[in-house]
């Protein structure tokens, strides 16, 4: 019996404890602190080449390629950034991103961060031989990590964030307009 009046005497001060402390005008609230400096522009970080003459050989072949030696092309950036890489077609003012296939030709690119170099490709899909001249100039665009919030940054996942924000990679003017590029 005793233990029963012990529990109920336990129960009973838990209850006037609990009810007795949950009161919201308990204390004060803390004066607002100062608004913090402005923060910097979220693209400051982008990196963007001017157009770069293309510089492939004009002779018939079924690969070509030359490279663009930049210092921005090191191994941090390529292991966390997106790399954007965009041609303007020879003569009609049409900018298409890289990778892209033509009917038997494809153009692509790699990057080489032992040589801080960016090489553009131009290879027949056949084999046969072509004179690659379908492009004027290359320019390239690369995303930090630090302008996408992320501590990397993938073609992928650049993609899917700019897709919802109505941007679509592939298109140049639309990424060029939302990073502010000339």
């Amino acid at each position: 019996m005793k233990t029963i009046q012990h529990f109920f005497y336990c129960t009973f001060m838990a209850i006037s404890i609990f009810c007795i402390s949950c009161d919201a005008e308990d204390g004060m609230d803390g004066i607002d602190g100062a608004i913090g400096p402005t923060g910097e522009d979220g693209d400051a970080n982008v990196i963007a080449s001017e157009w770069i003459p293309e510089q492939f050989e004009f002779v018939d072949i079924d690969f070509v390629s030359f490279n663009i030696t930049d210092p921005v092309f090191t191994q941090e950036i390529t292991d966390n950034a997106a790399i954007l890489i965009y041609g303007l077609l020879e003569g009609i003012d049409i900018i298409v991103p890289i990778p892209v296939q033509f009917t038997n030709r494809h153009y692509t690119y790699g990057i080489i961060p032992e040589q801080t170099s960016l090489r553009i490709l131009g290879e027949t899909s056949d084999g046969t031989e072509f004179t690659f001249e379908d492009f004027e100039a290359f320019r390239y665009v690369i995303i930090p990590p630090s302008s996408s919030g992320r501590a990397s940054v993938s073609i992928a996942s650049l993609k899917k964030d700019l897709q919802i924000k109505g941007i679509d990679i592939n298109n140049y003017y639309e990424v060029a307009a939302y990073y502010d590029l000339n």
